[in-house]
């Protein structure tokens, strides 16, 4: 759990409800803007704390070496005895 986005979170929400209150009141372009990009920034880090609870600490999904097998360098790639 990532307690520092968990803490950005709470101030993300509070400052979009703020930002709402003020579009709600002004009926601006620019306050439904800021209103918006706040609203993004939610959705961005609940989605960032989502993720993050669903992944063990420490363990970083790594490919199979099935999938890593198209990648692989041929260890005799060069042959010195080529070259003689």
């Amino acid at each position: 759990m990532d307690f520092d986005a968990r803490l950005e979170l709470t101030s993300a929400l509070r400052e979009r409800d703020a930002l709402r209150i003020r579009h709600e009141e002004v009926m601006d372009i620019d306050a439904f803007v800021d209103m918006h990009a706040a609203e993004v920034r939610v959705v961005a880090l609940e989605r960032y704390l989502a993720w993050s609870e669903e992944t063990p600490p420490g363990a970083e999904p790594h490919p199979s070496n099935e999938e890593m097998e198209p990648y692989a360098l041929e260890v005799a790639w060069f042959d010195p005895a080529l070259l003689a």
